[in-house]
């Protein structure tokens, strides 16, 4: 201890002493693009440097260099430890490019409204981005980009190939070699890899692969190298052949041609054209104390700006356009602050902290981004996350906007709070805006270590509608440990909360409106059947529960789902029948919903929902409420009973039983003259719960056309010979669910019971009613005056619940949103259910949902 002690202390007179010297000679210089010379001695705004080069070889620690406003350099700025950079005068901030002027060259037309011109200029240079008036070309593709993409054939080989392309027919033209192109393949639904064309077969059949990447500065090792399955999107590029249409361009390396077709064809010279040739802007790698202020970089081949195992680096008001990789890269750099930033249209991420999965690009620590705004990361290209941090890093106060996967990606001992977090997931799925995960591969497994980050008072909204769809709010992947979820605004997403085998994960206060899908998806890894269950990761060992997901929290938080599809989700069949499994205790939550729809739903189990009555039986959400708007919804006018055979006059022959169920016809018990019995078989498959699973259903020909999004009520009256038998009833396309399943209690006693389902829009015309239930061996279930009826396709309406969003940077004053100005007076703010008076003022990047009392 004592040799430690004197270590930080010697440590400390060696900063110290440092920090003296700096200012004992420090300089402040000046640079001007415009009237500076290098000859200069650089120390006044009378006698500036010129160029970035002279700064890169004179300043020292503890100077200033101060950059003309209004100036351009076409350099690259090479940081150096202790020194502060930034700007003085007034216009536009200092610009440092990666672009050179290209409208210059001697342009002439080759045919077909492609003009080609010579750049040997450039030193044998390769141009990897081009711009026009200040936007972004596209690289010569196939298919052109209003195409999107090719398809993988459908007879490649399944789980095979890493290294192997099969293109469907006719996607490669005929006599066309595309050996030296670049392919890049969705290889998942959230993954796009680059691979270079290694070989072709002369029909295009197939194509032989390298995977490869067009960073400057990628790790030795590729992540994530995904077998190629078939129909996947993909698409080619980087050939002469592909330049085909407006806006696509083409440069032969080899050659020093490049090749550009303009919007109309018109000619290039003299035009507003840069071609990005320059890795970054401004970088360092192991620097120290280094401040950016008020800067502007832009139009770089790699990343705009990019500090590696570096500390101390301050970066303020400085802003990173179109860069061709990632906005700012700063792996491996630790106690650093960037506010204030503006970074749109990376082709990358907008801020970059490093990936866990390499040591050369392993995350630094104590990393702030705070004030900043990140717009359309990765929108033309793949961005994992438009501000991936590391590990111990505050992110907060920030806009996203557009992302084309995840908005924000959190590490270990992260907190987020306070973002304005829109549209992310906009090209890819199974994604979140805001995204955690315990995927940490140090070690070589994902082990269980405790994330021990925070998700605070952030607002996500809009986020879905990736090629695959699928986009929620905020996603806990991976065994994600240890994570408070509190007081965030959730609102338009596919689905506000997915957690994936979480464990000590704590939803608490949050508010979540009028998303498309539940509110709350559970799954967890299980191996079922197993007397000792285990993780598919070593580290994690074996686990007492059915899974690893346990001990989590959900309490006081508002629930408003207008979707139908139930406000839980589980994917394990294994968790809500359990009582005794501790996967999550839900208590005090308020939950608004519409038609009857069901509280829980499990598509894995028997019985695929569940009231909130039956899931309170398990004893959750304990003080919890539940409100619907819409009680029932009101049967069409005209509307015929689309059941041949639900009162059962006649006989049973539109009605099977399976699950090995037997069914008959009887008089006696019955509500009515007949009706319908069920009872298991011995054989029956059990059921968590001891009892025996039994299906009854309808023949195809027993329902009428059910449009899709159609809403219909079904009535039936029900009895059993035993109390609390579970049952749910749902449309099915013969074997696939095709709605919304809703569920009741049977009881010994004639009831009547009262439902509504909702044809789903993904699946084709069902042409079941089916009714699935849990009952013991030797008892049976009563079914009488089964009706399903049209129903009114009316929806919730929009004055119910309101969203009050202010995504600026400024507190806003709002008035009433409702259309009826008589329902001002009645909102309450749905987070506390107190009410409110407009106008309402809505602080920065934070949001407001009223409605009607709860």
């Amino acid at each position: 201890m004592g040799n430690h002690l004197n270590t930080k202390y010697s440590f400390a007179l060696g900063v110290i002493a440092s920090t003296l010297a700096f200012s004992a000679n420090a300089a402040t210089y000046y640079v001007n693009a415009k009237g500076g010379d290098d000859r200069f001695n650089g120390t006044s705004t009378l006698f500036p440097f010129k160029t970035i080069a002279k700064v890169n070889i004179t300043a020292k620690a503890g100077d200033t260099v101060n950059f003309s406003r209004g100036g351009v350099w076409g350099e690259k700025l090479v940081a150096t430890s202790g020194v502060t950079y930034q700007d003085y005068a007034t216009g536009a901030k200092p610009i440092i490019t990666g672009a050179r002027a290209l409208g210059g060259l001697n342009w002439t037309l080759e045919g077909n409204g492609i003009y080609v011109a010579d750049t040997s200029s450039l030193g044998g240079a390769t141009i990897t981005q081009l711009m026009y008036r200040g936007s972004r070309l596209y690289r010569a593709r196939h298919p052109n980009v209003d195409r999107q993409y090719l398809r993988t054939s459908a007879s490649t080989p399944p789980e095979t190939y890493r290294d192997q392309l099969f293109p469907s027919a006719n996607d490669v033209p005929a006599g066309i070699n595309v050996t030296g192109a670049t392919a890049r393949v969705l290889t998942q639904s959230y993954d796009l890899a680059d691979y270079e064309v290694i070989g072709s077969a002369s029909s295009g059949a197939q194509l032989a692969l390298k995977r490869a990447t067009l960073e400057p500065r990628a790790p030795s090792a590729q992540p994530y190298n995904w077998v190629i399955q078939p129909n996947m999107p993909y698409w080619l590029e980087n050939q002469k052949w592909m330049l085909d249409a407006e806006n696509e361009w083409y440069h032969d390396v080899l050659a020093n041609k490049l090749y550009l077709k303009l919007p109309g064809s018109i000619k290039p010279n003299g035009l507003d054209i840069t071609g990005s040739v320059q890795n970054a802007g401004i970088e360092c790698t192991q620097c120290t104390n280094v401040t950016l202020r008020n800067l502007e970089v832009r139009e770089t081949s790699g990343e705009g700006i990019y500090f590696a195992k570096s500390s101390g680096i301050v970066i303020q008001g400085v802003d990173v356009y179109r860069a061709g990789t990632r906005g700012m890269a700063l792996p491996g750099t630790s106690n650093s602050a960037i506010t204030g930033a503006v970074i749109a249209d990376t082709l990358r991420e907008g801020i970059w902290m490093g990936n866990s999965h390499f040591n050369e690009t392993m995350p630094g620590r104590a990393v702030s981004v705070t004030g900043s705004t990140v717009s359309n990361a990765g929108r033309t290209l793949y961005a994992l996350a438009a501000i991936q941090a590391g590990f111990a890093n505050t992110i907060q106060n920030n806009t996203i906007v557009r992302s084309s996967y995840l908005g924000i990606l959190g590490e270990q001992d992260s907190t987020i709070s306070g973002n304005y977090v829109e549209s992310s997931c906009v090209d890819f799925t199974d994604c979140g805006a805001i995204y955690l995960t315990n995927a940490n591969q140090r070690y070589g497994v994902r082990d269980g270590y405790a994330l021990n980050a925070k998700v605070l008072n952030n607002v996500i909204n809009k986020t879905g509608g990736g090629l695959f769809g699928g986009g929620t709010g905020i996603y806990l992947d991976g065994f994600s440990r240890g994570v408070l979820v509190q007081g965030n605004f959730i609102t338009n997403t596919d689905g506000a909360f997915l957690l994936s085998s979480p464990r000590d994960v704590n939803l608490s206060n949050n508010v979540v409106v009028n998303n498309r899908g539940s509110d709350v998806f559970l799954s967890s890894a299980l191996n079922n059947g197993a007397a000792a269950v285990c993780t598919d990761y070593p580290a994690l060992g074996c686990t007492s529960n059915a899974s690893y997901l346990s001990n989590n929290t959900v309490q006081g938080n508002t629930f408003v789902n207008k979707a139908g599809e139930g406000i839980v989700m589980f994917r394990n069949p294994d968790q809500v029948t359990r009582a005794s499994v501790d996967f999550a205790k839900f208590s005090n939550n308020r939950y608004v919903m519409q038609n009857g729809a069901n509280f829980v739903s499990d598509l894995s189990e028997h019985i695929h929902g569940r009231s909130l009555d039956m899931w309170q039986a398990l004893g959750q959400d304990v003080g919890s409420t539940l409100k619907r708007y819409q009680p029932t919804l009101p049967v069409a006018a005209n509307a015929s009973n689309l059941l041949s055979n639900g009162g059962f006059d006649a006989n049973y022959d539109l009605w099977l039983a399976e699950q090995l169920g037997t069914i008959n016809f009887n008089t006696v018990p019955c509500a009515t003259t007949r009706c319908l019995s069920v009872q298991p078989l011995d054989t029956a498959q059990a059921a968590k719960n001891g009892r025996k699973q039994v299906s009854v259903y309808t023949y195809d020909a027993a329902l009428g056309s059910i449009p899709t999004g159609k809403s219909y009520v079904l009535s039936f009256d029900a009895r059993a010979t035993e109390s609390d038998v579970p049952l749910s009833a749902h449309l099915m396309n013969v074997a696939a669910l095709a709605s919304v399943a809703d569920a009741a209690t049977i009881d010994t006693q004639w009831k009547s019971y009262r439902m509504t389902l909702k044809r789903l829009d993904y699946l084709a015309q069902p042409g079941r009613l089916t009714f699935n239930f849990e009952i013991s061996a030797g008892q049976t279930l009563y079914l009488d005056n089964v009706k399903l009826i049209a129903a009114d396709t009316t929806t919730l309406n929009a004055d119910t619940v309101r969203t009050l969003i202010n995504p600026g940077a400024t507190p806003v004053s709002m008035s009433c949103p409702a259309s009826t100005p008589a329902l001002c007076s009645k909102y309450v703010n749905l987070r506390n259910n107190m009410s409110v008076s407009f106008p309402i003022n809505v602080p920065a990047r934070s949001a407001v949902a009223v409605g009607l009392p709860l």
